[in-house]
């Protein structure tokens, strides 16, 4: 009993610093965020399957606008991340979190491409279901995201 309590508690505690994480100020959230962020992530996995829009937005929120800042976070956390996100790219009950979610994956390609190279060909091949989303905004972000994923390593010739 208490054991849930506290499990249900903490998610609850995790659930409000998400929706406060979008109104902290960056130079006040970028040193804190190796230790906010696997808490985050854990949001995002643990309500993969729940309605819990706004967090998850949130989170993605969050997690798009500091990808520049503190990208070998990010890196670190390539193999759980990626994952999460191609799942919330078919999450049903927000098309803000569909977007979201091809966002951050598109964000994500800043990342050194050896960090990128065991993913690329799962990102391609899950992005496919985006592509046949029915709202046109999910389907135009999936088109852009999954191009630059295509490209990722490929040398440009002038």
């Amino acid at each position: 009993g208490s054991l849930l309590r506290m499990g249900a508690t903490r998610a609850h505690q995790v659930m409000a610093l998400t929706l406060v994480i979008r109104h902290i100020p960056r130079p006040v959230l970028l040193p804190e965020l190796p230790k906010i962020f696997p808490l985050t992530l854990q949001e995002l996995q643990v309500f993969s399957t729940s309605d819990q829009p706004e967090v998850k937005l949130a989170i993605l929120e969050m997690i798009d606008s500091v990808i520049p800042d503190v990208s070998d976070l990010f890196g670190e956390h390539l193999p759980t991340l990626v994952p999460v996100l191609l799942n919330l790219t078919t999450y049903r009950s927000s098309m803000r979190v569909r977007i979201g979610s091809l966002r951050v994956l598109r964000a994500l390609t800043i990342l050194p491409y050896f960090k990128l190279h065991p993913f690329k060909r799962e990102v391609i091949t899950q992005l496919a279901g985006p592509l046949d989303d029915k709202k046109r905004e999910v389907r135009k972000e999936a088109v852009q995201c999954r191009n630059v994923w295509f490209l990722l390593g490929e040398q440009v010739q002038q």
